[in-house]
């Protein structure tokens, strides 16, 4: 990878991170909303076996619209709570997915996010609009209020910097041997 590939390659993480953790919060508001749905049918499926043997108890009929007996009562009961529970497992299982992923990318970036943390304020400026941005280097100018061509030698020396640095860094070493080397 050429040091402009991490760069991108960095800041599209970064971008997909972002989507990651706004999902992961959609997950857990699911799944606080689907256990609270879970105790709210439990409540319910209790209120209806406990009046389905009150009135079985007292010889009356069980009012109309309800089933006739208390194993119905109780296996619509169950139905509407496995079914909850399923579609909650299923969430939970998923947030541990997305959570997972978010981990790894975090570990896959984190050299990167080293090299450019080591690099001068200016420099993550100029970084951040080019590869985060996408802007040209008349753009860039525009925005510092410099010419372009400093802006341009400046992001030169960003890119000796950040190559020198992922030479260095023993999780780049293997993958920044100069092409001229390899037989």
């Amino acid at each position: 990878m050429t040091p402009e590939e991490v760069l991108n390659y960095y800041f599209r993480s970064v971008q997909i991170i972002a989507w990651l953790e706004k999902d992961t919060r959609q997950l857990e508001t699911d799944i606080t909303a689907l256990s609270a749905k879970v105790a709210e049918e439990r409540q319910i499926g209790l209120e209806l076996v406990t009046s389905r043997k009150l009135v079985a108890a007292s010889g009356g009929q069980p009012s109309r619209g309800l089933p006739k007996g208390i194993d119905d009562a109780y296996v619509i009961y169950e139905a509407q709570i496995n079914r909850l529970e399923t579609e909650l497992l299923k969430t939970r299982t998923l947030l541990l997915h997305k959570e997972q992923q978010l981990r790894e990318m975090r570990d896959l970036i984190e050299p990167i996010r080293r090299i450019i943390s080591e690099l001068e304020p200016d420099e993550q400026e100029i970084v951040e609009m080019v590869y985060k941005h996408r802007l040209t280097n008349c753009h860039i100018a525009i925005e510092l209020e410099r010419d372009e061509k400093t802006i341009r030698r400046k992001r030169e020396q960003i890119i000796q910097k950040v190559l020198y640095k992922c030479r260095e860094s023993a999780e780049f070493a293997p993958r920044f041997i100069p092409k001229t080397m390899i037989q």
